[in-house]
């Protein structure tokens, strides 16, 4: 979602090229090391509201929102995810889900 990278942001915004912005918890290196959420679906909603908000001020207009299933998130918070996919409609972004055997 533009945060490794802050040049990122802007050679997109410049070429109005699309982005997809996935959410995940934690460091790549440590994420899945006992991952915590009162209410994963509507922390990962809200995670989304603010980067849309940002990105969106810097000029980005096509986002895919990806709820990052397996990263630093427990099975059973991807469960979750997966039964209120409907939730994220509300973003008005297309939806992208990447869910693979060893994450469900």
């Amino acid at each position: 979602g533009g945060t490794y990278d802050a040049s990122m942001a802007d050679i997109i915004a410049t070429h109005q090229l699309p982005m997809v912005v996935m959410h995940m918890q934690g460091e790549p290196g440590t994420m899945q090391h006992n991952p915590q959420y009162n209410d994963v679906v509507e922390e990962v909603l809200q995670f989304f509201r603010e980067r849309i908000q940002t990105l969106m001020q810097q000029g980005i207009r096509q986002l895919i929102v990806d709820p990052g299933f397996g990263f630093g998130k427990a099975l059973h918070h991807n469960y979750l995810l997966g039964a209120h996919l409907d939730r994220f409609r509300a973003l008005g972004m297309p939806l992208m889900a990447g869910i693979s055997r060893k994450s469900m």
